[in-house]
């Protein structure tokens, strides 16, 4: 059988509520401060001040260095999770986001910027190693698919949040202005939540047991394995198809088929609710689910089909393809593929190898932007072979999650 016996719900346990209300407002406001940013970049104001007016090149290479830097910070906090706790981490990744946001609001050249995208990159590092490492230690095995989809369900609620809030602080007050709101936001919903809700352990037991097959002794030892190679393959396909939509997604439906601004708007709220809802009732099944590694295979390869039938069918249901691709990528995939530690890492190493294992998946996506740009530019501003690219890699991306469904997983 697939299935455990799985204990009573945490949602039900008053002890769990503020920390998982925690992990969920840091997750919800630093994914505001990083799609606000391409909001920001609608403004002229800020685009003149900056002198990035016309610069498309320049332009992408910002976004992409927030993705690119939050790779290194994967890496170098998850070391930092395991041997200082994932409290002292998260104080200090929020310290250096509401930084970063202030030093955008003061910027008056394009250096100045370029340091705050670095930063805020480098600091969101901390969210998934300090989050899975949180999770690992409060939770017992059958109940860890249900914490994270409670503060998973920020990276629905995020991107779309953003967006409508970005825009109406623009109405009304600078760019600069936004950039402190930002700043502020982060200072006060995440700093006191974090003093006062999380610890590294729950103070009224142990740690959760660590699985029967823990890490290889030696600090990046798991580097050396195969079986980290194929889950970091397998969970690619999560972070490439989130970051390829966030780059092209607007672009696809508002320039290529026309779709008029506020019906994008609204189709994108209800795309990522539709994900938000998938998400919450899935996480109860994961927890059931002792082999996860083929149903993830099949969600990816899945969510690649249908991106590949957009791009090529013309007569497509574009937009029904595309919000169940999001309702597959955000709803499922993304909890599989954050889940692979409970079956395979000691608890007291999933700080580390979840840093790990995201940073090699952002160096990755960092760069699908930036190739989907240029088959797109070189077929003449058409998306079929841009599509075609994103589904060979998804499709590779399965067959890593399929590789480690041979192993047991």
């Amino acid at each position: 059988m697939d299935s455990v016996a799985v204990s009573s719900g945490v949602s039900t346990s008053a002890r769990y509520r503020p920390l998982l209300f925690t992990i969920f407002m840091f997750w919800l406001v630093g994914l505001v401060d990083k799609f606000a940013f391409g909001t920001i970049l609608t403004d002229r104001a800020f685009l003149t001040e900056l002198g990035l007016a016309g610069h498309a090149t320049t332009i992408g290479a910002l976004v992409s260095i927030a993705v690119l830097t939050q790779a290194l910070g994967n890496g170098v906090f998850g070391w930092a999770v395991d041997r200082y706790g994932p409290r002292r981490c998260a104080l200090l990744g929020i310290c250096g986001w509401v930084l970063s946001c202030g030093l955008a609001a003061l910027a008056h050249s394009l250096l100045v910027l370029v340091v705050s995208r670095f930063l805020l990159g480098l600091c969101e590092g901390y969210t998934w190693p300090v989050s899975n490492a949180l999770t690992a230690r409060w939770f017992g095995p059958e109940r860890r698919a249900r914490a994270r989809g409670l503060w998973m369900s920020a990276v629905c609620v995020g991107p779309g949040l953003a967006g409508f809030l970005t825009a109406g602080l623009l109405g009304t007050l600078s760019w600069r202005g936004v950039f402190w709101c930002l700043a502020g936001g982060s200072a006060v919903l995440c700093v006191p939540l974090v003093l006062l809700f999380v610890s590294d352990a729950p103070s009224g037991g142990p740690v959760p047991p660590a699985p029967a097959a823990p890490a290889a002794p030696g600090r990046f030892a798991v580097l050396r394995g195969a079986r980290f190679w194929l889950a970091t393959l397998a969970a690619s396909g999560t972070t490439v198809s989130v970051w390829a939509l966030a780059s092209w997604l607007p672009s696809y439906l508002v320039g290529y088929r026309h779709t008029p601004l506020r019906t994008f708007q609204f189709y994108v709220l209800a795309a990522y609710g539709i994900g938000l809802v998938v998400m919450i009732g899935y996480s109860h099944l994961v927890d059931r689910l002792r082999r996860r590694a083929r149903w993830l295979a099949v969600a990816v390869w899945t969510s690649g089909a249908l991106l590949l039938i957009v791009g090529l069918v013309p007569s497509a249901p574009y937009l029904l393809l595309i919000a169940g691709t999001i309702a597959i990528i955000y709803g499922i995939t993304l909890l599989l593929a954050q889940g692979f530690q409970d079956q395979m890492t000691a608890v007291e190493r999933v700080g580390t190898e979840n840093g790990l294992m995201n940073a090699v998946c952002n160096l990755f996506a960092g760069v699908v932007p930036f190739v989907m740009g240029g088959l797109i530019e070189a077929s003449g501003g058409s998306f079929g072979s841009a599509f075609v690219f994103l589904f060979v890699l998804l499709a590779a991306c399965g067959g890593g999650a399929f590789a480690l469904h041979r192993r047991g997983y």
